[in-house]
């Protein structure tokens, strides 16, 4: 059972990383989450036995990722570039940013932090409007162990659609990590949406963390479609007054798998907005666990935090939780959550059937209804029809295994 090494020598780490990475500043963040590992606590995920999980790959010496699509076009100020390029230089949002927003304090965080051997650096200029998504396309290549880090910053007034999507190479099985920070300026409107489709060699810790400045607004959708065990952080603190956050997480479980999701706002500054919708489909043996939490600290007066957890399950030996937590520290404040674990609606699957659709077909119809919700937030047509497709697909086997099983 792999559980980690129990600590993180440094000079396995200096003799690693330090003849790639040229950098006293990157060697420093590398050790520091090193020697904070050793007595970290495990991320918190209620419900979810992932501590065997074979989350501490050793990483691979070339990246262990690749850009099928190659990079976006960088145009109007745009920069996108390698983060361990970013961080041995020195620019200045990588040593400004870097690792503020994914702060050390659990342990698969300091590991990934300490193992970094690939990601990006994106900044978004002041005043930037595009129209256009910028489209990330990531491949985690079969057993060659990626730590994928990607810090986005984006400055004041600017509006901007980012796509990020992950797929995994079949072949060797792996554990990885994937781990996000944004920073959104104030005054700017971001649209984000994460797609991760990795096969069921790839075991994976995906933690994802965002700052929204004073009037932000962050619409966060992501589409949890993976086939191995994977667990998902998502965090997001409105530190800015009136800033605002909206997240959508769709997720679909089947076979064996076990999925463990975390989705966090955490409302600081006053007038701030959340908003958190979580739905997820369960097929055949697997477990989903969402664990929505809403956060108003003291000071946060004139806060919103709302948020609804709910999860279809279609077979008798699948397992799903559906837990709201709010945590209220205010008094001028408004608050509420909605959470519920069932079946299919049958008068749904009777008034379709009625018009002489097949029982399983409506089943399917009726499941994509109940994640249209966030389907629809995805910004990118293409990306929509293939989140559709994997839907459809696991849908399918799920079907066909159950009436196997009749």
């Amino acid at each position: 059972m792999a559980f980690g090494p129990k600590t993180l020598a440094k000079q396995a780490i200096q003799d690693q990383f330090g003849p790639r990475d040229h950098s006293a500043w990157l060697t420093a963040q590398r050790l520091a989450a090193a020697k904070i590992y050793g007595t970290a606590p495990w991320p918190d995920f209620p419900k979810v036995q992932f501590h065997a999980w074979p989350l501490f790959g050793a990483p691979a010496a070339d990246a262990g990722i690749r850009y099928p699509d190659g990079l976006p076009d960088q145009k109007d100020g745009l920069l996108i570039t390698p983060l361990l390029d970013a961080a041995i230089d020195q620019m200045p949002w990588a040593t400004q940013y870097l690792f503020q927003e994914a702060t050390v304090k659990d342990r698969l965080t300091a590991f990934h932090v300490a193992q970094i051997n690939s990601g990006l650096l994106i900044h978004v200029p002041d005043h930037f409007h595009q129209a256009d998504p910028i489209v990330l396309n990531t491949e985690l290549l079969a057993g060659r162990t990626a730590h994928h880090h990607v810090l986005v910053v984006v400055g004041e007034d600017a509006q901007v659609t980012i796509v990020d999507r992950y797929t995994g190479e079949v072949g060797a099985k792996s554990g990885d990590s994937v781990v996000t920070e944004l920073v959104v300026g104030a005054g700017s409107r971001v649209n984000y949406a994460n797609v991760d489709a990795f096969d069921d060699n790839i075991t994976a810790f995906i933690r994802r963390q965002a700052t929204v400045a004073q009037d932000g607004v962050l619409n966060w959708t992501g589409g949890v479609l993976n086939d191995g065990n994977v667990l998902v952080d998502t965090s997001t603190d409105l530190v800015g007054t009136g800033a605002e956050a909206d997240v959508k997480m769709v997720a679909l479980a089947s076979g064996k798998q076990i999925q463990g999701m975390n989705t966090r706002i955490t409302n600081i500054g006053r007038q701030t907005t959340a908003n958190i919708l979580q739905h997820g489909v369960i097929l055949e043996n697997a477990t989903l666990v969402f664990n929505g939490i809403g956060h108003i600290v003291k000071g946060a007066r004139g806060a919103d935090a709302q948020q609804e957890n709910r999860v279809l399950m279609l077979s008798r030996t699948a397992h799903g939780d559906a837990n709201p937590i709010l945590l209220i520290d205010e008094n001028d404040v408004k608050a509420g959550h909605a959470a519920s674990v069932g079946r299919v609606d049958e008068s749904q699957m009777y008034y379709l059937m009625s018009r002489g659709l097949s029982r399983d077909l409506a089943q399917r119809l009726v499941i994509r209804g109940f994640l249209g919700a966030v389907l629809t937030a995805i910004p990118l047509p293409a990306v929509q029809k293939d989140l559709i497709d994997t839907i459809e697909r696991k849908l399918i086997h799920g079907q066909a295994v159950a009436h196997a099983q009749e």
